[in-house]
């Protein structure tokens, strides 16, 4: 259910406003001053904030300056309500970047619509930034990772290939799942001071344990940020070395062909497509989405300069990695 926060000092207002938008399938938080509107909003995160802007105390602007300037809420559609109804009033409001100004008295029916665009054009925005955000992580050359706290949110494909693992696998698990048990403490702890403010860095080397059981001691380079709406660790991954005594390379570019180089899971992508599987069948016998496997099977083409799947075989069986 979307939340709704009102800072109205008029209790008559916040109440009919509150009631019309219960009837709407929202649900409401409340303040009658602007400090009061603030701290529910930041520990809260509502889907909108419809303030009033003569409040006593700090009014409505200054309300939403200080909103803006907090990462959380930064993006919170806002709508003022005011009796101001002078052109430069409205200009004003408009001109600090506020999402709507509506004039009083107004129709609740006027709100309710404003409120629903405001909450949807904000939701496209992010899925349409998210999705950008994800492939560019997806096609980085190097391991990325997004957590969440110490949830997994995303892990892109270069690192599954070093892991082992599927995304289903890691996609909301903690990452202290996968750590070794000697670096647990220390490298949750640099976690957490990281999220402690947006900007803040990490820079760490700890051990993650592979899906085989066998270790690989990676570099962490992180930031943290604020991703729809809420503070994010997004991170470049890259293994240092095995400490089972594998080269990192050895890891991810096992095959070297002619200055073509090839990950382990691309190499099983191209012996299934060789055996004349379809990506579905492909993707279910290696846990892989099939997005993931046409995003393999692309990459094989363009690194082998192969215009088809028999091309791509026939290169594959002069390069000795499949027998007929």
């Amino acid at each position: 259910m979307r939340k709704v926060l009102i800072i109205e000092d008029d209790a008559d207002l916040q109440e009919t406003i509150a009631e019309f938008l219960q009837a709407e399938n929202f649900s409401t938080l409340r303040a009658n001053t602007g400090p009061e509107g603030i701290q529910l909003a930041i520990l809260n995160n509502p889907d909108a904030i419809v303030c009033d802007i003569t409040l006593p105390g700090i009014d409505g602007y200054e309300v939403f300056n200080m909103l803006r300037q907090i990462g959380t809420t930064s993006t919170i559609p806002f709508i003022f309500l005011t009796a101001r109804s002078t052109k430069e009033d409205i200009l004003y409001g408009i001109n600090l970047g506020a999402d709507d100004y509506i004039v009083k008295p107004f129709q609740m029916a006027d709100l309710v619509k404003t409120i629903h665009v405001r909450i949807n054009k904000r939701e496209r925005i992010v899925s349409e930034s998210d999705e950008k955000f994800r492939t560019l992580f997806q096609n980085s050359n190097t391991g990325a990772l997004i957590l969440n706290g110490l949830s997994i949110e995303f892990v892109n494909d270069y690192l599954l290939d070093i892991l082992g693992y599927t995304k289903r696998e890691l996609s909301g698990t903690s990452i202290v799942n996968i750590t070794h048990k000697d670096d647990i403490v220390s490298f949750t702890e640099s976690v957490t001071q990281c999220f402690g403010s947006s900007g803040a860095c990490l820079s760490t080397r700890f051990k993650l344990v592979r899906r085989d059981k066998s270790l690989v001691e990676v570099d962490v380079r992180g930031v943290s940020m604020f991703y729809m709406g809420s503070p994010r660790l997004v991170a470049n991954v890259t293994p240092v070395t095995s400490v089972e005594g594998l080269a990192a390379t050895d890891l991810h570019a096992m095959v070297n062909c002619a200055d073509i180089k090839l990950s382990t899971r691309e190499v099983e992508v191209l012996k299934l497509v060789c055996k004349g599987m379809s990506n579905s069948e492909i993707a279910d016998s290696l846990f892989l989405s099939e997005r993931t496997v046409e995003g393999h099977r692309s990459r094989l083409f363009q690194k082998t300069d192969a215009k088809n799947a028999v091309a791509l075989a026939m290169w594959a069986v002069k390069k000795g990695l499949v027998e007929l």
